[in-house]
């Protein structure tokens, strides 16, 4: 019994180096990535009962990002790709981008982020992107959608 618990204690050793080195990732970015990507372009829009208006403010509960801002991204153990005040959930990943969007979509939900971040061709390096955020207000019969787009660049 001995002999054969000693057997077991040495093949889990001898396996876990390997599952340290065979780390999870996400799309090329493995948990706890860091990078930055600088806001180039900001687009506001308000659709309220049908009119629409764009360049608005953005909306509280929103980030406000302001062009040529660097904004610092992580990604969290789950994939989920964190920012400055956000935090959006990764859906799938291709050789040339990520996407990410909300974790739970309802009728609740007033607040969705979503996210494409592409990658350099040979490294997999972040090399630019797209934040999109939408918040929805229904009053009764009217509502009114702020959508934000950023474009981000290295």
């Amino acid at each position: 019994m001995k002999k054969l618990l000693l057997q077991a204690i040495v093949c889990i050793s001898a396996l876990l180096p390997l599952t340290q080195v065979q780390a999870k990732t996400f799309g090329d970015f493995a948990p706890n990535k860091k990078f930055v990507l600088t806001v180039t372009e900001k687009i506001s829009a308000q659709t309220k009962n049908g009119v629409v208006k764009t360049s608005v403010s953005v909306p509280a509960g929103l980030p406000d990002y302001k062009v040529g801002q660097k904004i610092k991204f992580k990604i969290g153990q789950k994939g989920e790709l964190i920012g400055q005040g956000f935090t959006a959930s990764y859906k799938t990943g291709t050789a040339f981008s990520n996407a990410y969007g909300p974790k739970k979509v309802n009728a609740q939900t007033r607040t969705l982020p979503a996210a494409i971040i592409s990658k350099e061709d040979v490294t997999f390096e972040p090399s630019s992107g797209a934040l999109y955020f939408i918040k929805v207000k229904v009053a009764g019969t009217k509502s009114t959608v702020n959508s934000v787009t950023y474009i981000l660049e290295k």
